[in-house]
């Protein structure tokens, strides 16, 4: 059964799992996470080969024209994440590079759980 807080991201997790929930809830629900007190859903994303050496869990790593990319599972070496599509609480569904562009995003910054 399909709880609200199911779809809370736990950035501990790997890239794949976190990626297999925004999947899995996309059609039902939203995956989500916060950053700096603010809601925001992950509607897609997408894996990358890359890897990361010693980021907390949830960084972002690198936000800019090319996208926003997000350590997961933390520790000496992670995988990293790269959101496609979100949105913040009471805006419309954006591209990560649209939110980026309207986002006072200042690195290092980290989602929450």
């Amino acid at each position: 059964m399909i709880k609200k807080d199911t779809g809370l991201i736990d950035w501990q997790k790997s890239a794949q799992e976190i990626h297999n929930l925004v999947r899995g809830l996309h059609s039902f629900s939203s995956a989500y996470t916060f950053l700096n007190g603010t809601r925001l859903k992950i509607h897609r994303t997408r894996l990358t080969n890359e890897t990361a050496v010693n980021l907390r869990a949830g960084e972002i790593i690198r936000a800019d024209k090319g996208g926003l990319f997000v350590a997961c599972g933390g520790g000496e070496k992670t995988d990293v994440l790269e959101i496609l599509e979100m949105q913040p609480d009471g805006k419309r569904q954006m591209s990560a590079v649209a939110f980026l562009s309207g986002a006072k995003l200042t690195l290092p910054a980290v989602f929450m759980k």
